[in-house]
Formats: C-alpha cells, structure tokens, sequence
C-alpha cells in the first residue's frame, strides 16, 4: 500500500497502477487494510466511473467493501477515528457525486 502511495505521489500518470496496488492491498488485507488508502481507491473508482471504464454497480459494491472494513476497525483505539473520518469523506464524495445522483 505504501508503495502505490510512493508511485502516485512521484508519478500521477501511473494511477490505473496504484488503483491496482490499493485494490490489491485491500484483497490481502481485508479488514486490516490501512486507512489511508481507502479513500484514494474510491475516488480512483469514481474516476473510472466518469470515463466509463467501470459499471455503477462496481462502485457501489466496493463502497459497502470499504465501510466493512471501516466497521470492523470503528473502535480501534488507534486508529478507529481516522477509518471513521475516512469513511465520511468515501460517503460524502459518493453521495456528492452528480453520476451516483443520477442513478437514485
């Protein structure tokens, strides 16, 4: 995960690689995957979406995805306010979002 967050921040044009290495680290990790790379997925998701290249269904699969494993982490006394506090920026993104709008 730290990794795709390396690549991105030195070389922007790689994203479709660092979506892939967040959604991987996502999949080994389950609901150990690290805060900080759930909201950058989604919002690579919803990029996607824009361009066409992913369904809406993908989106929303992956957003009840991410707030499981923010669930899961809520009462971490480490780390449960920062899953928390990622989770409502993936909700108010995906709620202000004019395509996911559209589908309602």
């Amino acid at each position: 995960a730290a990794m795709g967050t390396a690549i991105y921040t030195n070389d922007p044009s790689r994203v479709n690689e660092v979506k892939e290495i967040y959604k991987k680290s996502i999949e080994l990790g389950g609901n150990n995957a690290p805060y900080y790379i759930l909201y950058p997925y989604f919002s690579m998701l919803l990029n996607d979406l824009h361009k066409d290249k992913i369904e809406p269904d993908v989106v929303l699969g992956e957003k009840d995805l991410l707030q499981k494993i923010v669930d899961h982490n809520a009462e971490d006394p480490k780390y449960g306010e920062k899953y928390k506090a990622v989770m409502e920026q993936i909700t108010n993104k995906f709620e202000n979002d004019p395509r996911i709008q559209r589908l309602n």
